[in-house]
């Protein structure tokens, strides 16, 4: 089991509730993680509850998440209640105008 699906989870978010609801829409295995690490720096959008960019910060690498609504304990996110990870909100555009647009 990768470490961080050990965070506490209220049980009754749990109940009846795939693990990609808890988690990620995607397992991740070492070689994907190892693959991305090589492309680092990183920006992650789409990335719910950050579990990936946790495992990747784990690994030392510089990635900051973003979700154009991330989770919160309030369920304001259709798929996710938590973050394993800080995961600022922000879309395409957001992250376009920080970085100076693309092109």
């Amino acid at each position: 089991m990768w470490p961080l699906l050990t965070k506490e989870v209220d049980s009754s978010q749990r109940k009846g509730c795939p693990l990609s609801h808890i988690a990620s829409f995607s397992v991740p295995c070492a070689a994907a993680l190892a693959a991305i690490t090589d492309c680092a720096p990183l920006i992650e959008c789409g990335a719910g509850t950050g579990y990936w960019s946790a495992l990747l910060q784990r690994r030392g690498v510089d990635i900051v998440a973003f979700d154009a609504q991330p989770p919160t304990e309030h369920f304001n996110n259709a798929f996710f209640s938590q973050t394993y990870c800080d995961v600022r909100e922000g879309d395409g555009g957001v992250i376009s105008a920080a970085v100076g647009g693309v092109g």
